[in-house]
C-alpha cells in the first residue's frame, strides 16, 4: 500500500502540487504482531496544542494516565474516513474500558467548530474533535506518529476545490504518551476491543515492542 501512495504521490511532490506533510511509516509496519491485530511499535509522540470546537485548548497532558485512540481526518472526506469512523464509534460504543477518541482535522480552515461537534455527538462522551489554530500545529502531532497526507497547498492557497490524501489508519497511545499500537487502513472494531482487552489485561507483561 505504501509503495503504491509513493508512487502516485512522487511525481505530484516532485512538480511541486502536493506537499507530504509527514514521513511514510518507518516501523516494521506490515506485518500484525503475534496476539494483536494492530502493529506493535514503541515511538514518543510529540506534545501537542490544539483546540476544540469551543476554541478551549489540549495539550497532550489532558490526556495522560488513559488508553488514547488518534485519528487523522476531516469532515469532508468521502474516503477512507467514513468506515474508519463508524468502526471506531461502534468500538466506542460497545467497550466498557477507560480509553479517549481524539479525532484530529486535517483540515483546520474548512472544517468549522459544528463540523467537530457533529463528530463528537456521533462518536459518544470519549471522543474530543480537535484542529489546530494552523496546519503546522497538526504536522507536527502527524510526524511523530509518521501519519503521512498530502493536499494540493495551491488550490488552497487559492480557495479552490481540493481533497487530502491519506491512509485510514488509527494510532493507539498508552498512559505513558508512548504510541503501542498502529492500525492500517480497514481495521475493524471487533479488532481494537480484542486489542485493548489484551493490552490492559497484560500491563504488568506489556508486549514487546518493535523500535
Amino acid at each position: 500500500m505504501f509503495a503504491r501512495i509513493q508512487a502516485l504521490a512522487g511525481p505530484l511532490i516532485a512538480m511541486g502540487i502536493l506537499t507530504l506533510a509527514a514521513g511514510m511509516p518507518a516501523f516494521a509496519a506490515l506485518l500484525n504482531s503475534p496476539g494483536f491485530h494492530g502493529t506493535v511499535v514503541s515511538r514518543d509522540i510529540n506534545d501537542f496544542t490544539l483546540r476544540t470546537a469551543d476554541g478551549k485548548l489540549r495539550t497532550a497532558a489532558d490526556f495522560k494516565d488513559t488508553y488514547t485512540y488518534l485519528f487523522f481526518g476531516y469532515a469532508r472526506c468521502t474516503g477512507v474516513c467514513p468506515r474508519a469512523l463508524h468502526e471506531l464509534r461502534q468500538f466506542s460504543r460497545e467497550s466498557h474500558g477507560k480509553f479517549s477518541v481524539l479525532f484530529i482535522s486535517l483540515d483546520p480552515v474548512r472544517d468549522s467548530p459544528g463540523d467537530l461537534r457533529r463528530i463528537e455527538a456521533a462518536g459518544g462522551p470519549a471522543w474530543t474533535a480537535l484542529h489546530g489554530p494552523d496546519l503546522r500545529s497538526v504536522q507536527n502531532l502527524a510526524r511523530s506518529l509518521h501519519a503521512p497526507y498530502a493536499y494540493d497547498q495551491q488550490a488552497a492557497r487559492e480557495n479552490k476545490a481540493y481533497q487530502f490524501n491519506h491512509p485510514g489508519f488509527a494510532y493507539l497511545v498508552g498512559p505513558d504518551a508512548r504510541l503501542r499500537l498502529l492500525y492500517s487502513t480497514g481495521f475493524s472494531a471487533a479488532e481494537l476491543q480484542s486489542d485493548f482487552e489484551r493490552l490492559t489485561g497484560s500491563e504488568r507483561n506489556p508486549p514487546e515492542e518493535r523500535p
